[in-house]
């Protein structure tokens, strides 16, 4: 008998939560208006998105910038065989 219940109270628990699953109620957000935003926060904002000055780069020319690239290249392989993994 004792089995016979222990087998019933799954199935109840089950059973209850198929029920409550059918009988949802969907829930309504209401009358919700959007809050304004403080002038200190959408100024915030508005710099952080605003277009940014193009960066400025660090050598004065393609070649100077190439020669430091395989000078720290010739640096590296002394340590890093694959030349493949610092770039």
């Amino acid at each position: 008998m004792k089995r016979i219940a222990a087998l019933h109270k799954p199935l109840l628990t089950l059973s209850l939560a198929a029920a409550g699953l059918c009988c949802v109620v969907p829930a309504h957000a209401g009358a919700q208006r959007e809050e304004a935003l403080s002038a200190s926060v959408r100024s915030m904002m508005q710099r952080a998105v605003s277009d940014q000055a193009a960066p400025k780069l660090a050598f004065s020319s393609q070649q100077e910038a190439q020669a430091w690239l395989d000078e720290m290249s010739l640096r590296l392989a002394k340590k890093i065989p694959d030349a493949a993994v610092p770039f």
